[in-house]
């Protein structure tokens, strides 16, 4: 009976470091995107000197007030700096995690992992296309 106990202390404990290992990767996972975000912010930041403002008739024709390409980037820095403080945080929790953890402590850091910022795609997409739009003004 005790053989069993152990065997079974053992495969709990092996799948408690699966687990583990799984979340440390995502975590580097989420990561390595930060990093392509930092990469993607230093690229809009370089296009910036090389646009051009729309002219008066062309603003005026817009529907609706535009922020600037560099108000863009500015938000679009804010909100890479707020997912990579977000992952440095997650990263130090599930580095804190051991094997004694409680099923409470699991049961915060899964609400963590699921309560991610939710930003509404139509939102982005707007955002997105009113960026996309400046560009191929300025150029023209």
């Amino acid at each position: 009976m005790r053989d069993v106990q152990r065997l079974v202390l053992a495969r709990q404990l092996q799948a408690l470091e699966d687990t583990l290992q799984d979340l440390r990767s995502t975590v580097e996972g989420f990561a390595r995107i930060a990093a392509l975000h930092d990469r993607q912010v230093h690229a809009a930041a370089n296009i910036i000197p090389d646009l051009k403002l729309p002219t008066g008739a062309l603003r005026a024709c817009m529907p609706l007030p535009m922020p600037s390409i560099a108000e863009c980037i500015d938000g679009l820095k804010q909100i890479r700096l707020m997912y990579a403080d977000e992952l440095a945080l997650k990263r130090a929790i599930v580095d804190q995690l051991t094997y004694d953890s409680t099923a409470e402590d699991l049961a915060a850091l899964q609400a963590l992992f699921i309560a991610e910022p939710n930003i509404p795609a139509a939102t982005v997409a707007d955002v997105l296309s009113l960026v996309l739009v400046t560009i191929k003004e300025a150029k023209v």
